[in-house]
Order: C-alpha cells, then sequence, then structure tokens
C-alpha cells in the first residue's frame, strides 16, 4: 500500500523516490521487533491459560 500511495506521490510530483524507499526501509525495521513483541504477548497469554489450567487441575485430583 506504501509503495501504491509513494508511486502516486512521485508521479504527482509531491514527493522524491528517495523519500519512498526511505519511509519503506524504516518500516520494514520497526515491525520486526513490533512483531517480536506481539507474539511474546500472545505467547505469555497462552502460557497462563494453561497454567490456570493445570492448577484446576491439580486442585480436582486433591479433592478427589
Amino acid at each position: 500500500m506504501a509503495l501504491i500511495v509513494g508511486g502516486y506521490l512521485v508521479i504527482q510530483g509531491q514527493t522524491t523516490i528517495g523519500t519512498v524507499v526511505a519511509f519503506v526501509s524504516g518500516f520494514e525495521r520497526i515491525s520486526g521487533p513490533w512483531r517480536d513483541l506481539l507474539n511474546f504477548y500472545r505467547e505469555y497469554e497462552q502460557a497462563k491459560v494453561q497454567h490456570q489450567m493445570i492448577a484446576e487441575w491439580i486442585k480436582g485430583v486433591r479433592a478427589a
């Protein structure tokens, strides 16, 4: 999407190709760490739910 909009702006003379390339490169550098952070959060939430399930199972075994 950024390339389409950037290409349009270059054709209209409102920006340069270098600006579009810099924007896309910067976005790619930032998106990796954000993706890693979101994956960590998702895995943390899954582990938390699994921990709760195991704790409830242990309580059930002890009560029986």
